[in-house]
């Protein structure tokens, strides 16, 4: 084993740099995701310079780093994407994506070669708490902002509100799922203290899970328990059954108060209020757990785009695009101006953009992390690197189930929280590739100037999306109302890039109006 660099402060720093963007406001935006982008792509140039300026102390890193499966295809998605500018419905649109896919490409790139063969267990604890402070956070946001609104606002609108810097309460209730594994960590790792804090935390991040009442976090939530009890179990199969129930207890009781406490308070609101409505209580929320059941159901626009994706099976509608390959389905069922601009799973809307081949290396990478982390713990014989795996694959896991019922590939938080697990789950990796003791080249070193050109542009891109998110805000409010904003001023507030707002009408037709 080649030595261990004990100084994780600087990486541990970056780390906490990329988590930030969870506080990041709109600044004026119309949706909060114009600056979060920006901040991400400026990060990532930053850090990216710092180590292209420093290669010689980081090309064993930058090699190691790069020559992992999963850089590997993760790089081939980029470009897929990227080739699909070609053959886009709407080029504009796809470089507007492209831009993010790009910034969340690089999240991970640059975390790996900085977290490579760093001291993983301390490094893994670190930035396990600083996880813990941001759900700290968003969860007390959701319980303190759902209980000043509890009596006075309608019992769905009270919780439809609880949005955080995410955008939607369905983000909002993934963001805070994916959190979870980590705060798992801290409590089975650190001692008296750090567990009992630990335990606080967790309580009242499921307790505002509960809150969300989203359904597909409850999906998450039950997949996450399978693979925290599962990994319990193998990694104390020696030990008696009181060690095993004591860790199985501290994600047990947490969830079982939290259910109660939360729902408590949704009880409480339903009485005052005299009725259910769409969400009341979490019993009777996740008694709705039927996606076909839906007015605008997944399962329709699940089917679309699988039509689509059949019947473009080689180029698709170009990355991003599939919120203009939907109108001619969703014209069939509404008379209405709405577009569905997710068909809400990430995997079917990469096939319909991108055809079988980006479909398939979207999907390849879940089955590529998870199939890592197997063939590891059957190689390895320590159970603290064992355990450093698992949950950073049950937060993949939880992203993967969020990807499965919504779009979390255009949510900073999501993508921020996906890279970051990623380059975590590799950490113990790095110790037992061989490819590691190969005599590093600068080939690398060469390679990532070509990241470096793409977020330049994505900087140049993510900037005028945020600056027309900014006038889209004071106008998309005067579609149904008399226009008061100066023509003059219409025609020259938006810049060339997007070319469709939030809600995918032509900007063109808002500048009209």
């Amino acid at each position: 084993m080649s030595q261990v660099e004990k100084n994780i402060w600087g990486p541990g720093f970056c780390a906490f740099l990329y988590l930030l963007v969870h506080f990041i406001p709109d600044f004026g935006g119309a949706d909060v995701m114009g600056a979060q982008w920006l901040y991400v792509s400026l990060l990532d140039f930053a850090i990216l310079a710092y180590i292209l300026l420093n290669n010689q102390q980081y090309k064993v890193a930058i090699q190691a780093v790069l020559q992992l499966k999963f850089t590997i295809l993760y790089s081939f998605l980029v470009f897929w994407a990227l080739l699909s500018l070609i053959y886009s419905m709407n080029a504009i649109e796809t470089l507007v994506c492209l831009a993010r896919l790009v910034s969340t490409y690089l999240i991970f790139v640059n975390l790996s070669i900085l977290f490579y063969k760093k001291e993983l267990t301390t490094l893994f604890n670190v930035v396990s708490i600083l996880v813990a402070i941001v759900l700290l956070f968003d969860a007390m946001y959701v319980i303190t902002g759902f209980s000043k609104n509890m009596v006075d606002m309608n019992l769905d609108q009270n919780i439809v509100s609880l949005t955080g810097k995410n955008g939607n309460k369905n983000v909002m209730a993934a963001s805070l799922l994916i959190k979870f594994p980590f705060l798992l960590f801290v409590i089975l790792h650190n001692k008296l203290i750090g567990k009992i804090l630990g335990l606080i935390i967790l309580f009242l991040g499921i307790m505002a899970l509960f809150i969300l009442n989203t359904r597909s976090t409850y999906v998450g939530l039950g997949v996450l328990f399978v693979l925290f009890s599962t990994a319990i179990i193998l990694l104390n199969k020696k030990q008696d059954t009181k060690t095993i129930g004591t860790q199985l207890a501290y994600f047990i009781l947490p969830l079982v108060f939290a259910f109660f406490a939360a729902n408590g308070m949704l009880s409480k609101a339903v009485d005052v209020q005299g009725f259910q409505g769409g969400y009341g209580t979490i019993t009777k929320r996740a008694g709705d757990i039927n996606v076909a059941s839906e007015q605008n159901s997944r399962i329709k626009l699940w089917k679309a785009a699988i039509d689509y994706a059949s019947k473009h099976p080689f180029t698709g509608a170009g990355y991003g695009n599939w919120k203009l390959a939907s109108i001619p389905y969703e014209k069939e069922y509404t008379n209405d101006l709405f577009v569905p601009y997710h068909c809400h799973n990430d995997y079917l809307e990469m096939f319909a953009d991108l055809g079988l081949i980006g479909g398939i290396s979207f999907a390849a990478l879940f089955v590529l992390l998870g199939y890592t982390v197997f063939q590891f713990w059957k190689k390895s014989n320590d159970n603290n690197h064992k355990l450093i795996t698992a949950i950073a694959l049950m937060a993949i896991a939880c992203y993967f189930v969020d990807a499965f019922f919504n779009f979390p590939a255009e949510r900073t938080s999501m993508q921020t929280m996906f890279a970051l697990s990623a380059a975590l789950l590799f950490l113990p990796i790095y110790f037992t590739d061989s490819n590691n003791t190969k005599q590093p080249n600068f080939k690398g070193s060469l390679l990532l100037f070509i990241p470096l050109l793409l977020i330049v542009g994505a900087i140049y891109v993510n900037y005028q999306t945020y600056t027309s998110l900014k006038v889209q805000k004071y106008v998309m409010g005067e579609i149904n109302e008399d226009p008061k904003m100066a023509l003059e001023d219409v025609k020259d507030a938006f810049p060339e890039i997007p070319n469709l707002s939030t809600s995918t009408l032509p900007i063109k037709a808002l500048v009209a109006r």
